[in-house]
């Protein structure tokens, strides 16, 4: 495995909290046909907490190249012939623009769409601001919205109030309603 480095790359700590692998890229095809495979993006988008979808059409509108795609065999595609440095510093403008909190620079956001703008909110200090929308990606985010979080969706089943599923969990697990403990106890 290739080695780790710090999300935020202006930080210098070696002991930084959030590492991501470094890009690789191979160049495929010759002629008017070569294209740049980006390995491991899976694995880069895995670190920054966004689909990989995202950082490849960024990569497609900074670098000006048409970009495509295949999750199912986690093949990331951008035409041209790009090295891997060159694409390095590119996800760092992607980073910069829709990773990083505005207020604390951390990279512990979740991005989120409310009608034509798209928020970026903090885990770690709370701040909620919106992304630059002049970009290109602001578009294919609004229509391809990110996927919200478990914890934000169990909240929404809950606040439902999904009694149903709440009453199979109880008696599935083996508890028992204080009244039903009650009349046991007086039987």
């Amino acid at each position: 495995m290739s080695a780790m480095i710090n999300v935020n790359r202006e930080v210098k700590d070696p002991f930084y909290r959030y590492k991501m692998p470094r890009i690789q890229a191979k160049i495929e095809g010759r002629g008017n046909g070569i294209k740049t495979l980006v390995s491991n993006m899976t694995d880069v988008a895995k670190s920054l907490h966004r689909p990989p979808t995202y950082i490849t059409k960024f990569f497609g509108a900074d670098l000006g190249s048409l970009t495509n795609w295949d999750e199912k065999a986690g093949r990331y595609i951008v035409n041209g012939a790009h090295d891997a440095e060159k694409l390095q510093s590119s996800l760092d403008g992607f980073i910069k623009k829709f990773v990083l909190c505005l207020s604390c620079a951390n990279p512990e956001t979740i991005l989120s769409v409310k009608g034509d703008i798209i928020y970026r909110t903090c885990k770690a200090c709370g701040a909620k601001g919106p992304c630059d929308l002049s970009h290109r990606l602001c578009a294919f985010i609004k229509q391809n919205p990110p996927p919200k979080p478990k914890k934000l969706r169990q909240a929404k089943d809950q606040a439902t109030g999904n009694a149903d599923r709440e009453g199979g969990a109880e008696e599935s697990m083996g508890m028992v309603a204080p009244d039903d403990l009650h009349a046991a106890m007086l039987q």
